[in-house]
This record gives C-alpha cells, sequence and structure tokens, in this order.
C-alpha cells in the first residue's frame, strides 16, 4: 500500500485519488509488473454472512427465501459449500411460470386431442 493510505480505503478516498472516469483498463497500464502480481484482500468490503442455497434446493423453497427475505439474487453452493452459480429473482419467477404454463398447455394439448377425436357411437 502507498504510505499515507490506509489499508482499508472508503470510497470517497478511492474516488478522490482517481478521476470520475475510472475504468479497469487505466488502473491495470498504470501498474508495474510487480503490483498486477498482489492480491487486494477485499473481505472488508464483502458480506460473509450472505445467503445460500444447495444446488439440490426445491425451487419452492428458494421462492421463499425471495419472497421472505426481499432478495434479488442467491449464490448456489455444492455440498463442500464451493460455489455453484448463482440465481436470481428474475431466474425463479421464469421457472415458475413456465411450471405453471406447461401443465396448461399439456392440459389444453390433451382437451383439444380428445376433441378432435371421432366418437364412436353405441350401438343400440
Amino acid at each position: 500500500q502507498p504510505p499515507g493510505m490506509p489499508a482499508v480505503l472508503g470510497w470517497e478516498a478511492f474516488a478522490r485519488h482517481f478521476n470520475d472516469e475510472l475504468h479497469a483498463e487505466d488502473v491495470a497500464r498504470s501498474l508495474s509488473e510487480a503490483e498486477l502480481d498482489q492480491w487486494i484482500d477485499l473481505t472488508p468490503y464483502m458480506n460473509v454472512g450472505a445467503c445460500t442455497v444447495h444446488h439440490s434446493t426445491y425451487l419452492g423453497r428458494v421462492h421463499l427465501f425471495f419472497a421472505q427475505l426481499g432478495l434479488r439474487h442467491l449464490t448456489i453452493v455444492d455440498s463442500h459449500n464451493s460455489v455453484v452459480g448463482i440465481i436470481t429473482r428474475r431466474d425463479v419467477t421464469e421457472l415458475i411460470r413456465s411450471a405453471h404454463a406447461e401443465p396448461q398447455s399439456r392440459h389444453d394439448a390433451q382437451h383439444n386431442h380428445n376433441q378432435n377425436r371421432p366418437r364412436h357411437r353405441e350401438q343400440q
């Protein structure tokens, strides 16, 4: 870290140090090879208590997380608690809509099929 800079840099100090039109490419070009090989600890800026769901969690339960907690996205983890994906509220909404539409479509298709089927007359 540069002399005089705190270990944890707030956004205001960061923005003062760089111009308003900050681009990753500009920052990368301004860094030396040694600086590019360094790591940045983002832990102070992370939400370590973020909600996660197991990859085999039922869609209904995932929907409850979104509805009850007001979430926009959830991290999906495997049995080793490693991140395997992210699901958004929009993903869940679309999945639920398609799940509700599909049985209705099958019902309509069956109904139309039965309507077009020739009827057998009962013999007298």
